[in-house]
């Protein structure tokens, strides 16, 4: 039978971490197959073909992670271990594309989100000055973000302790709300 189409027949889960390898809902690599014109997998191809995957939807800057190979085909199907996206985004699809001699076929994944990823680094906001004066700070916040450069949201429970030498806390714990973590009272002793 003649290659009419891709199929995703590993489809993304629909909740990934940014930076996560995407993964079908077993934990699979995402595959792609080629199908006939009956749907059926087209595994005698006469010669291997390069399938070629995109990032649609979700965030517009997005990008995968990683470089991609473009996998040959194995018995009609082609996986893609390492796929991983960077930007927090909703309604994301993965495209597959491949060229044949007379024609070109194309596949679509389901719909995708992807959240924050793990907590990476903290920003104080606003930045905190230079010279600071001795006296009382009524509040201040930190914002929580992953490696991508992602704020951290509620779906992230995270309590983080902070010290500051120097400084005297009223209020050393706080839980994240949003993204950010807001501390009340900070008393400056030097």
């Amino acid at each position: 039978s003649l290659p009419r189409a891709l199929r995703f027949s590993r489809q993304p889960k629909t909740l990934v971490l940014a930076g996560a390898l995407v993964r079908s809902a077993q934990e699979e690599a995402i595959a792609v197959e080629v199908i006939d014109a009956w749907e059926n997998r087209v595994d005698n191809l006469a010669a291997e073909l390069r399938i070629t995957m995109s990032l649609q939807g979700g965030a517009e800057s997005a990008a995968f992670c990683t470089a991609l190979t473009e996998p040959e085909t194995v018995l009609g199907i082609a996986e893609f271990p390492s796929l991983c996206v960077d930007l927090v985004g909703r309604d994301y699809k993965l495209h597959a594309i491949t060229t044949l001699p007379t024609e070109m076929l194309a596949g679509e994944s389901n719909f995708f989100e992807v959240i924050p990823g793990l907590l990476d680094h903290v920003q104080w906001l606003p930045s905190l000055p230079q010279t600071i004066v001795a006296g009382l700070w009524p509040q201040i916040s930190v914002a929580l973000f992953d490696a991508y450069g992602n704020l951290l949201t509620t779906d992230h429970a995270t309590v983080l302790h902070l010290e500051i030498r120097g400084m005297e806390l009223l209020q050393t714990s706080a839980t994240a709300q949003s993204g950010v973590i807001t501390y009340e009272g900070l008393v400056y002793t030097t």
